[in-house]
């Protein structure tokens, strides 16, 4: 429904290198190959197309195409990626959960119900991800921060959901037995994810 360009154009202003590899630390994307409705992770080659086909949410976004693949939302098939952090060697895993604010709501509409159980999907299969994975990693399920509802559409009060979410998560790390830092609250363009800098916390 809606073309991927104004959301290139973002990323070419912005992202300070071309190739994954090239990223100060390294750089995982999960997408879904749309044929076979398997992941898929990308960690070398052209970033753009990369973030694109990772962001193509089926009947939003068109799928991309690199190689001879064809790639939507790596949510589709992991919305989760706990398995593919851990076939890369991660030990101690940190899940910052979406964070469906209308499900504090009794749906009213056709619409209210539809994202009603899609939130309630996708809260299960977190949880179910992981359970599977707890005795191979160390695995922290953050808390989402107590919102009033938001639509997903609305950016109107991004920098404001962005700063209580970076505060509900400082207070998590700080409460867990082995203490991490998290990064400035990601309300500039350095601290989004653009700055070359090495200096970010993971």
């Amino acid at each position: 429904m809606i073309p991927n360009a104004s959301l290139r154009a973002l990323l070419e202003r912005h992202i300070p290198y071309h190739r994954l590899e090239d990223a100060q630390m390294p750089v995982h994307i999960i997408t879904t190959e749309l044929k076979t409705g398997l992941a898929f992770d990308i960690s070398s080659g052209p970033a753009i197309p990369a973030l694109l086909a990772s962001t193509a949410i089926p009947g939003v976004f068109p799928p991309v195409t690199i190689g001879r693949r064809t790639l939507v939302d790596g949510g589709i098939a992991s919305h989760t990626p706990i398995a593919a952090a851990i076939e890369l060697g991660a030990t101690r895993i940190y899940v910052l959960p979406v964070s469906y604010t209308w499900l504090n709501q009794e749906p009213t509409n056709a619409l209210g119900m539809a994202l009603h159980a899609l939130a309630r999907f996708v809260e299960q299969k977190v949880d179910i991800e992981v359970a599977a994975h707890r005795n191979v990693a160390d695995i922290h399920v953050l808390g989402a921060a107590d919102l009033h509802p938001v639509s997903p559409a609305d950016f109107s009060r991004t920098k404001e959901l962005i700063e209580r979410g970076y505060k509900s998560t400082l207070r998590y790390l700080d409460a867990s037995p082995a203490p991490v830092r998290a990064p400035a609250p990601a309300t500039d363009r350095k601290a989004l994810g653009f700055d070359p800098s090495p200096a970010r916390a993971a």
